[in-house]
């Protein structure tokens, strides 16, 4: 009996390395040798590369083509035998060793491998890498470059704001969070749009470098298994289910859902994105996702010093190369770095503090000085979010005149209708004690952290009792140097610029590796 196209499809399963990631996605290893050296591509095998790699190795076997529904149904088994051997697949990087490993995504598969203290390119399969769709290459880095001619051409005044840039930006290079959500906000013409495109080219470029944030979270999950950096463009308002669901990514939270025609299958997925919000207002409200952001505020560009868009990004592409080495460099030195020191409490979001005040003393920035200017950056942030919510800022005006307050939710709602002067400001307090309770937990984190305690007392006689209390200076609070406003620091940094006529610049950008003792906040 002669046997099927599908059959003979299967039947070249051993010439075939296949296997699937955690996810169930089945890959093949695709050889190349081009003369000069040899590599391997990884392809899903429903993808086209897959299709035609099987289609290549059949005409050479059989000296013709497969009918297409034999290829189908063969592909389909040969998916099935994939799923017998589970790795680790990465999206533009991923763990290895102590350290992780970056696709470069150029023709080679060339990827770096960044250990403890050293950093090395290679084509070696060292690491299972997949390309989502729109992946562009990244520049072979090299070492000994500068970020002084990067900090030029970049719209960010404030050396605080510079070095949190920078910190996002090197923690972003590893595989796995959590990473804290950059929010840059800023009025029109003030490049926000830009500096996310930036700052995309610069560790994950894409084809499509911004996006507009999807309409659920199933979608957000879709796009994050594409790609590593998700950067989200004018966005004027978050949802609480999107706000949970960027929470979630930035974290690394799982997701279940349904699977696709399908009535009880669901898939998982376990993956954490580093990610950018861009907009005009505020994005952060005192929530859980204020609490992990770095926000950057971006002033006005006045006209006579703006740039064509295509002229900016032809230097950055220029920069690209020293850039990345500057950043590896720094993540390597991060890498080794010695625990916190033990007088340093680290804030929220411990893993990146630590690993980017680490990497930060490669450019200047002491240890301890960093975890100063993150904790000022989220109190900030913070105080912001505060300003901008009603019902916190009823909360503080309430209690200004009061040390404690103990009673219901519902006689606490009804105090805060009373003390509300106007109408309006009473339509936007919530309608129930029940809603009350709920936006009494979600404002908790950001009151304590300006010296208001919200403690829940649970059913007590006739409801559930709340206290309200000043705690005095919070733990967790700003420096002097964070007590002027974003606006005046960046007066401040504008008169300073002009006279000194743009010459000298911050030693913060220098990325030479300090000692070994800078990592314990010692003068590198």
């Amino acid at each position: 009996m002669t046997p099927s196209d599908r059959d003979l499809v299967f039947g070249l399963i051993g010439n075939l390395d296949l296997f699937s990631d955690a996810d169930g996605q089945a890959y093949m290893n695709i050889p190349f040798d081009d003369g000069a050296s040899f590599w391997i591509e990884v392809h899903p095998i429903r993808s086209t590369a897959g299709r035609n790699h099987l289609t290549n190795i059949f005409i050479d076997k059989h000296g013709k083509p497969p009918r297409s529904q034999g290829l189908k149904e063969g592909t389909d088994a040969l998916v099935a035998q994939a799923a017998r051997v589970i790795v680790t697949v990465g999206i533009r990087t991923m763990p290895y060793k102590k350290g992780f490993a970056l696709d470069l995504c150029n023709e080679r598969w060339e990827r770096v491998i960044v250990t403890p203290s050293e950093w090395s390119v290679t084509h070696q399969n060292l690491a299972i890498f997949s390309r989502g769709s729109g992946a562009k290459p990244l520049p072979t880095p090299i070492s000994g470059g500068t970020l002084d001619k990067l900090r030029d051409l970049l719209n960010i005044l404030s050396d605080d704001d510079w070095v949190l840039i920078l910190a996002w930006l090197v923690f972003a290079l590893q595989s796995k969070g959590p990473y804290p959500v950059l929010a840059l906000q800023g009025e029109h013409g003030s490049s926000k749009s830009t500096l996310a495109k930036i700052l995309v080219l610069l560790i994950d470029p894409n084809t499509a470098p911004l996006l507009s944030l999807p309409k659920s979270v199933q979608d957000l999950m879709v796009v994050a298994r594409s790609r590593h950096v998700l950067a989200f463009d004018n966005i004027s308002i978050l949802s609480p289910e999107m706000k949970d669901a960027i929470c979630r990514l930035a974290t690394g939270a799982g997701y279940a859902g349904r699977k696709l025609y399908t009535d009880n299958e669901t898939i998982v997925w376990n993956c954490s994105r580093p990610i950018i919000l861009n907009g005009i207002d505020n994005l952060l409200v005192a929530d859980d996702l204020a609490d992990r952001a770095i926000s950057i505020t971006l002033p006005y560009i006045p006209e006579h010093r703006r740039k064509r868009e295509g002229e900016l990004m032809e230097e950055i592409n220029r920069l690209r190369v020293e850039t990345l080495g500057v950043l590896l460099n720094a993540a390597a030195y991060a890498l080794e770095a010695p625990s916190p020191p033990a007088d340093v409490q680290l804030p929220r979001m411990a893993d990146f503090a630590h690993f980017a005040g680490s990497a930060s003393c490669t450019w200047g920035v002491k240890y301890k000085e960093f975890i100063e200017i993150y904790r000022n950056n989220r109190h900030e942030s913070t105080r912001r979010s505060l300003d901008t919510d009603s019902l916190a800022g009823t909360i503080r005006s309430f209690l200004s005149g009061r040390g404690t307050w103990q009673g219901t939710k519902k006689e606490l709602l009804q105090e805060l209708e009373k003390h509300s002067c106007t109408s309006q400001a009473q339509d936007l307090l919530p309608n129930t004690a029940k809603g009350l309770g709920s936006g009494l937990r979600r404002l908790a984190p950001a009151l304590r952290s300006v010296g208001i305690e919200i403690t829940d007392l649970g059913r007590v006689g006739k409801g559930y009792q709340v206290r309200l209390a000043h705690i005095g200076s919070p733990a967790d609070v700003r420096s002097e140097r964070c007590e002027r406003s974003t606006l005046l620091k960046i007066e401040d940094e504008l008169k300073k610029r002009e006279r000194i006529g743009g010459t000298q610049r911050s030693q913060r950008s220098q990325p030479s590796p300090p000692d070994k003792s800078s990592a314990s906040g010692e003068s590198p």
